[in-house]
Order: structure tokens, then sequence, then C-alpha cells
């Protein structure tokens, strides 16, 4: 039989990342309703002007109130008398403080230098922007080792002199060497050691142990890690008492107001669902959540967050449709001034349960009402807009209206030339319609832009090589269609053993591992997951094999947007392992010197090895064979950035990444951020999104924008802080407005 090879790559970690803003006790919290939200544009320059004073009078802190003013200046022929008058705002400090009845509305109290820089931007003079852009660095000398590069290249843009700018910048700012790895690796504790090492009860004991004796901040965490155990290894007896053991936190938390991030506890709530405990879900979730008082008396209690997810998947489970649709629409009265967070709900989804999402589409599906089944099409369709790796949602698009499905799907692929999942489904409705070879087509085609598939969620991955099966079947090639199917089995117990690797139940997922490469040898995720185990557990001679094996098929395991994560997993952290792959890498290019994925590997070696010079060799090289090459691109100007001689460089690969990019990537790439006039007229201009979609206000969502009337001063005691995101972000396509407020250059340099 001939061998067949299909590369495949999983995916393991998402990792969340929330922040909090600082607080003072001298302050009282304002709900942004209540203040000045998103403005409509100023017809005037005086309108502007006002805008202005009665902003940088109030005294407040915004982190974006210029990117804001900028987004709310007038037409262009208004401007001129804008740039008078800032002129003489900022002409000292003395003129500075009249204008602003000497409050400062910024937090390091630079609100003259950087009205002035704004000003500055506004003329496009460069020139005097330099000056007071470096005026500004020089109150704050020490820059962090994250900030560093990315505001020499913001110096740099204003730059006349790119070789003077860069020995000044040198000689007078000073990087902290503050970097440290997010991926660095704690000592394992006993529970975990023993855990690993197959010792079960041992491990439980000592992990019960470690909770008792946590932090609050800790406990909720390893409570969690308890419940997983206990779904794991099928133990209900100790999922109940991690369940009351959580239970018992929380209400503490609560009566005493004490902080707990519901990142810690969701997934012993997700425990609850797993095991069909939808009630017991409900109940524990209704008694977590906060009164509106408790919320009022304490804004960081563990009590706000809503648990939504596991409270409407646990309803739907119960068939308790009208609380379901009840829930739904308080979640949307609550956010409908905020469409974007209302959607980010309905992306929320319990372990591998659909999404919440999902669930409410097929609930207005079922309603005997024409309008329901609108309504229902087009919340998938701004669902699938944001979100188009969901395989539910296309399926759903299509029952509710093929034709109408068509032509979105089609559009997707123009959205993002990058995601496989619109081709799949675009075979999916070839092969219902029986045009077979058109599916073939368009599934090798899928196949061909990402083979590893690995950034879509468990039991979903590998959807194209099941309708390849399926294709194989109705062709007649049975040996292909079962061997396809042993790589969906493979796969699926990959994912299986996954979930036991990070429960910490290593030896056991490394024979899971083992037994799915029983199905198919040539999984490269599987490959390199369990050498990359084996290794951790001190086996590397026995991990070497698999080492081999992985990289001798990673050439063949990506397309031009792969959905690998070398950077979380650290396959190539290891010098052992580095001194492995180069060889392999090196050989298979000599081999397949047309193979543009193998120069792109390469260069995620060499950076790992730090060897910076040859991985943008190896990059460029990559796009020298494939011009589409987008993460080759991404991949060298963060590279080319390091480096401030490659200045003009990466203002050349800014633009062409910019053609190349997924319509929602392309402000990224706009050149010259801090030419406001241009970046202004770019924004007027920005490429119209491929989607069309009912608009938000369709939807019965509201404008978030309050007129000059609605516009309420606020107190001198009191703070604010919003991110002021536009309504619509990414849903209806770029507005000028939100691009405007997205402008690189505000953000980085002035806020």
């Amino acid at each position: 039989m001939k061998k067949i090879f299909v590369p495949l790559l999983i995916v393991s970690c998402v990792i969340a990342i929330s922040s909090c803003k600082k607080h003072s006790n001298s302050y009282t919290y304002i709900h942004t309703s209540n203040n000045r939200q998103e403005m409509a544009p100023a017809k005037t320059a005086v309108e502007w002007l006002q805008r202005l004073k009665k902003d940088y009078t109030t005294d407040h802190y915004r982190s974006d109130l210029i990117s804001r003013l900028y987004s709310e200046l007038p037409p262009l022929d208004q401007w001129p008398a804008i740039n008078t008058q800032l002129k003489e705002i900022t002409k000292d400090s003395a003129a500075f403080e009249n204008f602003s009845e000497g409050r400062q509305p910024n937090f390091h109290n630079n609100g003259l230098l950087q009205l002035k820089l704004f000003a500055n931007l506004l003329t496009e003079d460069s020139t005097n922007a330099e000056i007071t852009y470096r005026e500004l660095l020089q109150k704050e000398p020490s820059i962090s080792y994250y900030e560093y590069d990315r505001t020499l290249n913001n110096l740099l843009l204003l730059s006349g002199n790119t070789e003077e700018s860069l020995a000044w910048y040198k000689a007078n700012i000073t990087k902290h060497d503050n970097h440290s790895s997010s991926y660095s690796k704690d000592k394992k504790t006993p529970s975990e050691k023993a855990l690993a090492a197959n010792r079960i009860d041992e491990g439980i004991k000592l992990l019960i142990e470690e909770i008792d004796s946590a932090e609050i901040a800790n406990k909720a965490s390893l409570i969690s890690k308890l419940a997983k155990i206990a779904y794991l290894l099928d133990k209900p007896k100790l999922g109940e008492q991690a369940m009351i053991m959580l239970e018992t936190i929380i209400i503490d938390c609560k009566k005493n107001g004490k902080h707990l991030s519901s990142y810690s506890y969701t997934g012993s709530l997700d425990y609850l669902i797993q095991t069909s405990q939808y009630q017991r879900a409900i109940d524990l979730c209704d008694k977590f959540q906060a009164t509106e008082a408790e919320k009022k008396s304490n804004r960081f209690s563990s009590s706000t967050f809503d648990l939504n997810e596991q409270k409407l998947t646990a309803l739907h489970k119960l068939g308790k449709t009208e609380l379901f649709e009840r829930e739904i629409n308080k979640l949307f009265e609550k956010h409908k001034k905020n469409p974007k967070t209302f959607f980010n709900i309905l992306d929320e989804k319990v372990a591998s349960e659909p999404t919440i999402g999902s669930f409410y589409i097929e609930l207005l599906t079922n309603k005997p009402e024409a309008k329901n089944k609108q309504k229902a099409f087009n919340i998938c369709a701004h669902l699938l807009a944001r979100n188009q790796g969901t395989d539910a949602y296309y399926k759903q698009l299509i029952a509710l209206d093929p034709k109408a499905a068509t032509a979105l799907i089609a559009s997707l692929r123009v959205y993002d030339p990058f995601e496989e999942r619109p081709l799949i489904w675009q075979a999916e409705m070839a092969l219902s319609a029986g045009n077979i070879d058109e599916a073939e087509t368009l599934i090798n085609q899928a196949i061909a832009l990402d083979p590893s598939d690995g950034d879509h969620g468990k039991f979903t991955r590998m959807h194209c090589y099941d309708v390849l099966a399926r294709i194989c079947t109705l062709q007649g090639n049975t040996e292909k269609a079962t061997f396809l199917n042993e790589v969906v089995i493979s796969i699926r117990q990959g994912e299986a053993a996954d979930d036991y690797l990070y429960a910490g139940l290593t030896q056991e997922a490394t024979e899971r591992y083992k037994k799915a490469l029983g199905h198919f040898n040539d999984a490269y995720c599987l490959q390199s997951r369990l050498a990359k185990t084996l290794m951790e557990s001190g086996k590397f001679d026995e991990a070497i094999p698999h080492f081999k094996k992985a990289f001798e098929l990673m050439p063949i395991s990506f397309g031009p947007r792969e959905s690998h994560c070398f950077g979380c997993e650290g396959l190539f952290d290891d010098v052992r392992v580095q001194n492995l792959a180069l060889p392999l890498l090196k050989a298979f290019l000599e081999k397949e010197p047309e193979n543009p994925r193998t120069p792109y590997l390469l260069g995620l070696l060499f950076e790992d090895m730090k060897k910076t010079p040859e991985a943008i060799a190896a990059y460029q090289k990559a796009i020298e064979i494939d011009p589409q090459y987008y993460n080759a691109g991404k991949r060298l100007i963060k590279l080319l950035k390091k480096d401030p001689t490659n200045f003009a460089k990466t203002q050349a690969l800014n633009k062409k990444l910019f053609e190349i990019a997924p319509y929602a990537n392309k402000p990224e790439y706009i050149t010259t951020p801090h030419l406001l006039k241009t970046y202004w007229q770019a924004a007027e201009n920005f490429p119209p999104s491929p989607i069309t979609i009912a608009p938000i206000s369709e939807l019965g969502f509201t404008s978030t924008s309050l007129s000059d009337k609605q516009y309420k001063k606020v107190k001198s005691n009191s703070h604010s802080y919003s991110s002021y995101y536009s309504s619509s972000a990414a849903l209806d396509g770029w507005s000028p407005k939100e691009l405007l407020r997205k402008n690189k250059f505000i953000n980085d340099a002035i806020e």
C-alpha cells in the first residue's frame, strides 16, 4: 500500500490575560454612562476646541483622551483654525495652565507636552514633533524592557536623521533589564510529582493538603485542578469534595468582600456541566452572583462575575427554554449599547459544549415566526464575522438560508484568505449538492492552507479530513477513506491525552499519546507532544526518535498562516532539541529547496537559538519563495524592528503586509500613523469590509454616542475610566472613527 502523509498539528494552549486599573480610595467611581462617552465628530473648530477645554478642565484620568479627541475632529477645512489655537495654548506652561485652569488630565502630569506633540502631528511638523517627543521621553528616561524598542520605533518615525536620533536615544534613555519569560517553569509541588509518577492516591492526598494551606488567591485554582482530576479519573466522591470546598471559599469571599478571580473557579463549575449536574450548576451560579447592592458596596468582590456560560449552558441542557431566553434578553438589555460585549458572551462555551450563541440561534430557529429565523441568521452571521472557526455557526447558517449562507461564506474567504474553515464548509455544501469533484478540489485547498488545523477547539479539529474521508467513500476509495478516519481517531485520542497531561497525570498522558500514534504515526502534533512529555519526565533518550519524527514531518505540517504555538509549548527551548532539529531541517531544505515552510521553521529555530541574523535570512528566504507567506512576514518585521538601522526595510515590509494581511489585521500595517492628516485620509479611504451583514442597529443595539447636551461634567473628586472601544468593532468593518481611535502612534507615544 502506498504510504499517505497527512500533516497535522495540535495547538494546546490558550492564554487568557486580564488586566486591571489602579485605584484610590479617595476617588469615587462613576459608570461611564454618566460621563462623556463616544461623541460624534465636531462640526466646527469652535465646537472641537470647546470639547478640548471641557476635558482639560475636568480633573480625571483618561488613558485615551487624545485618541478620542483625534477621532472627533471636524472636517479638514476646519483644521487650520484648530492648529492656530493649539499653537497658542501650548506655547508655554503659563498659556497651558490658563487654558486648563491648572488641572492636569493625565496621570504623569505631561498634559502640556502631550498636547503640544499632538499639535505638531496635526500639522505634520515632524521636526518639532521629534523635539517634543524627546522632551516627553526625558520626563521618564527609564523605559521597561518591553517598551524600549517600540518607543525607539516611534522616535524614528519622526526622525529626520536616523543615525543621530538613535545615538540620542541610546545616550538618554535607559532600558530596564526586567525581561523574564512568562513561560518560566516553577518547581513541581509534591502533589504534581506524585501525580506525574502515577502515584494517584498519594498525589490527590497531597493536593488536598496544598488546598488547605494555600492562600485564597490560589485555593480556588487548586480546587479546579482537583475537580478536573476527579472528572478524568471518574471519581464522583472526589468531585463532590471539590464542590463543597469551592462553595465554602466563595461564599466566604462573598461574605467578607474578598477578591477572587472567576478564572480560578470556573473550571470547577465546568465539572458540574461535564457530569450533567445542571441544576446544581444553576444553584451555585445564583449563589455566587452578586446582588446589585453587593456590587455597589464592593466593586471588586468575587461576586461581580456573571458566570453566564455555566448558567446558560445548564439552563439549555435542562430544556428550560423560557428561563434561558429571559437570561439572554437581560444580557442584551444590559449590553445593548455595547454589542461587542454581548457577542463576546454569546461566543463563550463550557468545556466541549457548543457556544451560548449556538444555543441561542437554535432557540430562535425553533420559533415559528419568520422574524426570529431572520434574527437567528443575522446573529449567526455576526458571530461568524467575529470568529470564523466555529463549525456550528456554519452549519446553522446554511440550514437557515442556504443561498445567503453561500454568499457570506464566500466573502469570509476574502475577509481572511488564511482561514481554512470557509473552504471546508464550501466543500460541505458542494458535497451535499452532489458535486463531488468540486468538493474534493475545495477540501484539498483547505488542507493545503492549514494542514495542521490546530487553532480550533477539541472535537472540531481535522474536520477537513472527515470531509475528505466521506468524499473518498463516495468515490469508491475505501482504503483512503479508512486511513483518513484513522487520522481523525488518532487526533481525538491525542486531544484526550492532552487533558491528562494538563491535569498533571503525565504517565497516563504518555500512554495515551502512544496509543493515538498507533492509529496514525505521522501526526506531527502527537510525536512532538509525546517527545516533549518524555523529555520533561527525564527520559530524553526515549524522546529522541519522536523528536526526529516530528522534525521530519514539520515542513509539510503547516500552511502560510499555520496555527502552531512554539512559544507557549517551548518546543525548541532545550539545546539538545535544537541540536536534533537543525540538521534535520537543513537536510529537508536541501531536498526540497522550493518548500517555503522549511526556511520559516529554521527561522523559528534560529530565534530560539538567539541567532537573529540567521533567523532574518531564513524568514526572508521563506517570503522569497512564497510572497504571500503572512506568518513569515510577521516574524520578519518583528526581528527587523529590533535593529533601528533596518527602519526603511520595516516600512517597506509594512506596506507589503498591508496588502496580504487579513482584513481585521490591516490597520496594524498603515505605515505613517504619525502623519495625522495623511492617516485621517487613509482612514476615510480604508478598504471596506468584504463581508455584508446586517447593521448592528437592525439587531436592536443602540448607539453609544452622546450629544453635547448629554455630556455631563464629572465632579473634581471623581475618577472615571473606560476603554472607549467602538461599539461595532470588527463587526461591520473598520469605520473611519474606529481606525482613528486605534492610531498606533497616538496610543503608543502620547498616551
